[in-house]
């Protein structure tokens, strides 16, 4: 292979992986070791770990510290736990430090990331976001429930399903091919898929489920995104009902819902709501998340309220 035709393969291979390649990528594309080692004399190269070398000039983003530590790890290895959640697009969860899974055994040590070896990882449950080799949602979700409270990981297994990242139907896929008994994390994911099955559809955002979770601690069940009204109207779709009551509750985001034309679109709404006999109670996002055990009396007392009156179905 002439100089410039290696060379190329180099720097198309870099330019996916935000400017930094591997040996081994290189050995697979076709290049001797003795093109690597004068690609790495090369005043353009630089070495960034004991396989991989990064474009000088390249930007160097959190997304090249990223690729470069997995493809450390081996061409088997990819991004996990809190770091593919983040990659998937779980606000919350951090990108760093870095937590990859691979099936490669090694004695290297970085302070920065976290290796984890496993026996095996089929192809099918391994993806790239935005050039990353990085676990399938579903090999995340269960890693989630390994490394985090259940509360926690519940809700941003909640973020991937919301988000189309993975679905009932995946999830389930996955732990029949991967869900052996002891392995970390199992447990925690079929727990979660039982206690809602195969269709069910997830709370859109972060606030709602955190209202459902703190209800459902208090045991409050309520169903999500119902639509209600009277016998001849359609009144609205509310974020939350009490399952078996006319008792709506609305999870008002201080973003969306705090505006003075927003205030009076919800007063009109409330105002159609209770006219078809429903019971609306309003918790706030500050009290979400700064004041939890105030949200299970507000409901409750919708709940007795609606209980003091004739039911309306």
């Amino acid at each position: 292979m002439v100089a410039h035709v290696y060379h190329d393969v180099v720097e198309r291979l870099a330019e996916h992986r935000h400017g930094v390649v591997a040996t081994w990528e290189l050995i697979a594309a076709g290049l001797t070791h003795d093109q690597i080692r004068r690609l790495l004399d090369s005043r353009h190269w630089e070495r960034v770990g004991s396989g991989v070398v990064r474009r000088r000039g390249s930007a160097p983003t959190a997304d090249q510290r990223v690729v470069a530590a997995v493809l450390d790890h081996g061409s088997g290895a990819g991004a996990a736990f809190l770091t593919g959640a983040h990659l998937f697009g779980c606000a919350g969860a951090p990108l760093l430090p870095i937590q990859i899974v691979g099936t490669v055994a090694t004695r290297r040590y970085r302070t920065d990331v976290g290796y984890h070896r496993v026996r095996r990882i089929p192809d099918r449950w391994m993806t790239e976001v935005r050039g990353i080799p990085v676990v399938a949602p579903e090999m995340v979700a269960m890693q989630l429930f390994a490394c985090s409270l259940s509360e926690s990981a519940e809700r941003r297994v909640d973020v991937l399903w919301s988000m189309g990242r993975l679905s009932g139907r995946s999830i389930e896929m996955f732990l029949s091919d991967m869900g052996r008994s002891g392995r970390n994390g199992v447990a925690g994911l079929r727990s979660y898929l039982d206690a809602r099955g195969v269709d069910y559809r997830p709370p859109a955002t972060g606030l709602e489920s955190r209202a459902i979770q703190v209800l459902r601690e208090a045991g409050i069940r309520v169903e999500r995104q119902v639509d209600v009204g009277c016998d001849h109207a359609w009144t609205g779709r509310v974020d939350l009902r009490v399952v078996g009551l006319p008792v709506v509750v609305e999870v008002q985001s201080n973003m969306y819902h705090a505006s003075l034309i927003n205030r009076q679109a919800d007063a009109a709404r409330r105002s159609a709501l209770e006219a078809a006999g429903f019971v609306w109670v309003e918790l706030w996002e500050d009290d979400v998340w700064g004041h939890p055990w105030v949200l299970a009396p507000k409901v409750q007392a919708g709940i007795d309220a609606c209980r003091r009156r004739p039911r309306v179905l």
